[in-house]
């Protein structure tokens, strides 16, 4: 059976390829004199990114929210978009819808299209790099420090519950089934509070594109701290619904697709992020590597992730 490669595989050898730590954060950074510029770059595939019947207008709003999320989550307002696209005869169709989610997009984020690429490809993908100046101290994953305390900007659970009623793997009565795929499909975080509160004085953070658990996974790994989560941010109406409990806490944990910022803050500034509406989930405690509920009990390192 041939084995299957991830993401983080292939992002390992590029990074003992050209020797960048950066390689295994949320951004890359530039710095010149006394200028900073970060950058991402987010690629979405229609196969492996879009469930069926999803509309062409929401795969172009979502490839510039998961590409601009990972700057906003580290105090950088994006000021400009690079775009390439690879577009099949099949997705002609829907070029128009396309180009006015990610217009859309761009105009509610105040973001500048500056540059664009198209080619012929037999599946549809959305290659998209944003860029920033960077005014404020960078909250890179490896700077947890002892008793910080983790705050994340949302509830999470309504956009895996979206993927999965999307793919057909659950059945939900509305309107819960509505708002969770309108969650999946259109994400509208509100990246004001993430430059409020890096500039405040964040010491970490992350996107959690990938989950939540893969977030305090990667900021664990990368600081070598150990985080407890002793409160699980489940979407109120996820909380109030009649879903299995199990299901419950599969999509506020291991979904991914939420674009909702994790920040490691000192007690100095947690009450500037409770009055901005950020949600104390956890803490970190000590050296090592792992994410811990309030029982001492390991939670898995799962998320999304594509095998290759």
């Amino acid at each position: 059976m041939k084995k299957l490669v991830s993401e983080d595989d292939i992002i390992s050898l590029f990074r003992l390829m050209f020797k960048d730590k950066s390689f295994l954060d949320d951004i890359g950074l530039f710095e010149s004199d006394d200028t900073k510029l970060a950058f991402n770059i987010d690629t979405f595939v229609k196969s492996s990114d879009a469930p069926p019947r999803m509309d062409y207008y929401y795969m172009g709003w979502k490839a510039v929210i998961s590409t601009i999320s990972d700057l906003y989550v580290k105090g950088v307002s994006p000021i400009g978009l690079l775009i390439s696209i690879g577009i099949s005869n099949e997705d002609i169709r829907g070029l128009n819808a396309l180009s006015k989610g990610i217009k859309d997009a761009s105009n509610k984020y105040k973001l500048r299209v500056v540059k664009w690429d198209t080619n012929s490809s037999k599946d549809l993908f959305l290659s998209i790099a944003a860029f920033g100046y960077a005014s404020n101290k960078i909250p890179w994953r490896r700077n947890l420090k002892d008793n910080d305390i983790i705050v994340v900007s949302d509830y999470f659970g309504l956009e895996g519950l979206g993927l999965k009623i999307m793919l057909g793997k659950i059945q939900v009565a509305s309107p819960l089934s509505k708002k969770a795929i309108m969650r999946f499909c259109k994400p509208t975080p509100d990246f004001g509070k993430y430059l409020y509160i890096v500039k405040k004085g964040v010491n970490a953070s992350t996107d959690s594109s990938d989950g939540l658990s893969r977030a305090l996974w990667n900021l664990s790994r990368s600081s070598g701290k150990k985080i407890i989560l002793n409160n699980l941010p489940i979407h109120p109406l996820i909380q109030k619904s009649s879903l299995p409990e199990d299901i419950k806490y599969e999509v506020t944990l291991y979904s991914g697709e939420e674009y909702i910022g994790v920040f490691s803050v000192p007690e100095a500034i947690l009450e500037d992020a409770m009055d901005k509406g950020f949600i104390v989930v956890g803490k970190v405690e000590g050296k090592g590597v792992g994410v811990y509920d309030s029982d001492g009990k390991l939670i898995l390192d799962r998320g999304w992730s594509h095998k290759i």
